[in-house]
């Protein structure tokens, strides 16, 4: 994602430390020993104070209160596994023109509710690199917005880690909305084939009075 932060000296510093702190609040979910409900709560309260004291945070160019999530529920705690195939690339337009690639590597492929899901899973050729898992479902433009969201970023350092089985964990708890429903940012957004036949009752919804 990119935004309006200014490409000055100061700017950048910030955009590293806020980066920083994003990635270090899923470290401390992946060396959590607490219950997962309470981990969870954990790192909500740290993205929720981010959001709101970080001059980076997307919330810095309006007055917005922290975005509400549904009460943690195990049942949308899954593990996915990763089937190499060809999958279209997902390409961001970046202000200046240029282009963003986030690769197409294949299908993660998991179980919710008792049935099989399959999502396209990217690979970011910027930042460094990390898996990238967007995801739209039936809640999309009702209790969520439209344009879906994210439930793993690796490029941020927002990812769970894996299972004992060498699994991706895919948490939806912890999914959350792309800085672009907030104002000014590129996001890059989930295709028509990330598209999952299920209301994801889990992670950041939007708030009532928000179209």
């Amino acid at each position: 994602m990119s935004g309006p932060s200014p490409k000055t000296p100061a700017g950048l510093l910030e955009l590293a430390d806020y980066r920083a702190k994003t990635a270090g609040l899923y470290v401390d979910v992946r060396r959590s020993d607490a219950a997962a409900d309470e981990t969870w709560r954990a790192w909500l309260a740290g993205r929720n104070q981010l959001l709101a004291e970080h001059p980076q945070s997307a919330f810095s160019t309006g007055d917005l209160s922290p975005p509400p999530f549904w009460e943690y529920n195990p049942t949308w705690r899954t593990s996915a596994t990763i089937r190499a195939q060809d999958t279209a690339d997902l390409i961001m337009e970046e202000a200046d023109g240029s282009q963003r690639t986030f690769r197409g590597v294949g299908q993660a492929v998991f179980e919710l509710q008792g049935r099989s899901f399959e999502l396209p899973i990217y690979w970011a050729d910027s930042y460094g690199g990390g898996w990238f898992l967007p995801f739209r479902d039936d809640t999309n433009a009702s209790t969520t917005f439209g344009v879906g969201r994210y439930v793993v970023d690796g490029a941020k350092g927002a990812d769970l880690g894996t299972d004992e089985h060498g699994a991706m964990i895919l948490d939806f708890n912890y999914a959350y909305h792309p800085s672009c429903v907030w104002g000014a940012w590129l996001c890059p957004l989930p295709q028509q084939s990330a598209w999952l036949d299920l209301s994801i009752e889990a992670g950041e919804r939007k708030h009532r009075a928000q179209g």
